[in-house]
Formats: C-alpha cells, sequence, structure tokens
C-alpha cells in the first residue's frame, strides 16, 4: 500500500499537477469559453471536477504513515471524511439515486475541496521573472479581451466546440486580479518591482471590474486595500516622492474608466471628459433602479432592497430558506435530486425570471446559500468550520492574516455569485488557497 502511494504521488500527481497548471492558464486566457469544450460527449471543465473528486476520494484514505500521526497542525482530513460521510447519508435519506449525474453535479461544492488537498501537497509554486512575465502579459491580454472581445476566429471555435462563448465575467476576472496579483508579489516581498506591477493591474482593472460586477469590485477593494497597507509598510507609500506614481495610477486609470463603458479612447482629454467618465460610471453600477426605496429595507418580515439586481437575488435567497423552514428541512437540506425549490415556479421580479432567459439556471447566486440549500445546516457549517480550521492553522504557522485576505475577497465574491457552481473558479481557488499558504509539506492527517 506504501508503495502503491509513493508510485502515484511521485508520478501520477506530479504530472496532473503540470496538466492542472496548463488548465489554469487556458482558463486564465479563455475562462468559462475554454472549460465548455467537449471532449467526445465530455465538457474539459466536467473531466476536471471528476478529477478533483478522484483527488478528494484519494487524501481521504489514510496511510500507515499518516496513522502513526495522532495530531498534526495539518489537520484537514477529519471535516473530509464528515462532509463525505454526511453527503451519504443525505443522499440515501433523500433517496437520490449514487448513479446520477445530477447528484455529482449538485454537489460540487463538497469534490471541489479535492484539489486544496492537492494543492496542498504538491511542490509550492515558486516562479522566476520569466514565468512571472508571461503570467502577466496573459494577465493584461484579458483587460483587452474584456475590452475588444477575440477575433472572430476564436469565437469561431469556442462556438463549434464549447457549450457556449463567454467573455470573462467580473468573478473571473477577481479570482485572477487577486491570484496574480499574489503571485507577483510572493515573488518580490512587498519590494518596488512589485508595487510597480500591483499598481497598475489596480489602475487597470479596478474599474473594468466595477463594470462588470459590483460584488466583485467589492471583493478586490478588500484585498487592495489589504496590500496597500501592507505595501505602506514597506514602501511607505504615503510621501512626497510617490507623487509621480500617484499621477501615472490615476492617469491609467481613467484610460481604463472610459474605454471600459466606450471602447474607444476620446482624441482630446478634458477635466469634464474625465469627470463624465467616473461620473457615468457610478451612476451604472452604484445607483438604485427604484430610487424612492433605500439600498436594503425591512418590510413584511422580509429584506427588500431598491437595487434590482440584489433584490432579485434577496428574493430567491429568502424564499428558498422559508421552504425549507416549512418543510422542516433546514438541518439536512433538500438533497441532490430535484432542482431547487425557487427555481420550479415562475417567479418575474423586475423583468428578470430565476431560471434565466434560456430557462437552464439552477444556482442562486450564493455559496453559502447553495451549500444550505443541498446539504443543508450541517454542511454549511462544516463549510464554514473548514474555513475557520485554515485560517486558524495558516496564523499558527505564519503568524499573519495573509490568508484571511485572500479567503474574504474570493467568498465575498462568491456571496454574490454562482462563481463556485462553475467548473474553474473553485478548483482554482482551492488549489492556490492549499499551495500558496502552507509552506511546509506535511500530511492532512
Amino acid at each position: 500500500m506504501i508503495k502503491l502511494r509513493t508510485i502515484i504521488e511521485k508520478s501520477i500527481l506530479k504530472y496532473l499537477n503540470y496538466v492542472f497548471m496548463i488548465y489554469f492558464f487556458m482558463t486564465l486566457l479563455f475562462s468559462r469559453s475554454f472549460v465548455g469544450i467537449y471532449i467526445r460527449s465530455i465538457r474539459i471543465g466536467e473531466i476536471f471536477i471528476a478529477i478533483s473528486f478522484l483527488l478528494f476520494l484519494y487524501f481521504l484514505i489514510p496511510d500507515s504513515k499518516t496513522l502513526s500521526i495522532k495530531k498534526t497542525n495539518y489537520n484537514f482530513r477529519n471535516v473530509g471524511i464528515i462532509i463525505a460521510i454526511t453527503f451519504v447519508y443525505f443522499v440515501y435519506l433523500s433517496e437520490t439515486s449514487f448513479f446520477s449525474p445530477y447528484t455529482f453535479k449538485t454537489s460540487t461544492y463538497i469534490w471541489s475541496i479535492g484539489m486544496f488537498y492537492f494543492g496542498l501537497n504538491m511542490k509550492k509554486i515558486n516562479l522566476d521573472l520569466k514565468q512571472l512575465f508571461i503570467l502577466e502579459i496573459a494577465f493584461l491580454l484579458i483587460f483587452y479581451v474584456a475590452i475588444y472581445e477575440f477575433p472572430d476566429s476564436i469565437i469561431e471555435i469556442f462556438l463549434r466546440y464549447s457549450d457556449k462563448y463567454e467573455p470573462h465575467k467580473g468573478s473571473d476576472i477577481g479570482i485572477f486580479f487577486i491570484l496574480i496579483n499574489t503571485l507577483i508579489i510572493n515573488f518580490d516581498k512587498y519590494k518596488r518591482f512589485s508595487l510597480y506591477l500591483f499598481l497598475l493591474n489596480c489602475a487597470l482593472f479596478l474599474p473594468l471590474t466595477l463594470y462588470k460586477s459590483r460584488g466583485a469590485f467589492l471583493g478586490l477593494l478588500i484585498f487592495v486595500f489589504y496590500e496597500l497597507f501592507k505595501f505602506n509598510k514597506s514602501n511607505k507609500l504615503l510621501r512626497l516622492h510617490n507623487l509621480p506614481l500617484v499621477l501615472v495610477f490615476i492617469s491609467i486609470a481613467t484610460y481604463s474608466t472610459i474605454v471600459s463603458q466606450t471602447k474607444d479612447f476620446p482624441e482630446e482629454i478634458s477635466p469634464e471628459v474625465i469627470a463624465s467618465s467616473y461620473l457615468s460610471l457610478g451612476e451604472y453600477r452604484l445607483q438604485h433602479y427604484q430610487d424612492d426605496y433605500p439600498i436594503l429595507y425591512f418590510e413584511n418580515n422580509r429584506l427588500y432592497s431598491g437595487d434590482g439586481n440584489l433584490n432579485w437575488r434577496l428574493s430567491m435567497w429568502q424564499d428558498q430558506i422559508d421552504f425549507m423552514r416549512n418543510e422542516n428541512i433546514l438541518i439536512q437540506g433538500s438533497g441532490y435530486k430535484d432542482t431547487l425549490y425557487v427555481f420550479t415556479y415562475d417567479n418575474t421580479g423586475y423583468g428578470n425570471n430565476r431560471a434565466g432567459l434560456d430557462g437552464s439556471n439552477e444556482n442562486v447566486h450564493n455559496f453559502f446559500i447553495h451549500v444550505l440549500s443541498r446539504g443543508g445546516l450541517v454542511h454549511l457549517f462544516l463549510i464554514l468550520y473548514f474555513f475557520y480550521k485554515i485560517i486558524r492553522v495558516y496564523r499558527i504557522n505564519a503568524l499573519n492574516n495573509n490568508v484571511i485576505f485572500y479567503l474574504l475577497p474570493i467568498l465575498f465574491i462568491a456571496f454574490f455569485d454562482s462563481s463556485m457552481e462553475n467548473a474553474h473558479f473553485p478548483l482554482i481557488f482551492y488549489y492556490f488557497l492549499g499551495n500558496i499558504y502552507f509552506k511546509k509539506k506535511a500530511t492532512i492527517a
């Protein structure tokens, strides 16, 4: 058994790690369009979810080495075992088939954790300067593509071989922004080189992200403010000699603000043009759809919002929770057999049906409500405890809060989006969570 695990970990998992790096780079460039490419009748994203499922099971199996360790600082296996056991029980309780693909499609919030165990046990990523520049150039390409899109020839390839062509969403930009800047900062340790790249990325991508998604923008602000605080400790940002840097930042941010909305940069720039571009972006993303109502308010024991998009989410979340309370399934959840209750009837609010224009949406656009809906309070508690365990272990070993400001922004984005239910966002999130923040390659017993 020990020899078999050694062979697996020194050969299969090593090469699988290279394959995942390719997957990460391709999703960086093409996002959802790439993971939807069919290989025969199976999509690439489904293949990697299946790989994560197998990794989840593999790393939960103890060997003689881990059995001899009563307690380690990397005690993450026990949580995974409890989640897996309760999943089996909930499937049995709801009379769901273990052989139905839908069962595993609706439970990917469990199996994607396999990538955390995988990243934790793989060699820590340390980029050299050349690799870092390649990654940064690819990231800057995302900005260009988000404004002007890919050439028609590339779009045609995805329309032919993928289930859909979809440009980068705000959540995609959000996670790649956090990851790439984290890798840059880790490379240069808060020195001037990493500062310049960080500010360049902030100036370009913050206005673009706000244009695409308010939730992703607010999540990025959490990350940016923390990193600026760390940079200020090392570089003393709030000093007169950094004024040219501030002016360059404002210039690039103004360019991004204008082209994000119009795609064209005006030939003549004036204070009026600049002010108008910032004002129009703020009105587009920060104004209420119902000006007579506040952003949040209570009425008839329900929470509402004057913002149409947020109100659509609040209504859906509360309807799902009310249904589960009435059916007495808050503890164990709705299971994995059927579409969630809130998508079983037409509820058109502010002109937007919950199932979407094509009737295929099954996501409540909130990672935690999704976990609650499927696995009840039991799985919601276990997932939250899993994140708490990660924070606690990291802080004990690293004596800082870095992992918190990786988790918080990404989970904030997932609080208002369906990103954790797709086939690339959670895999990338979990892999780098395990790989970047846990330097000691100990067991996960």
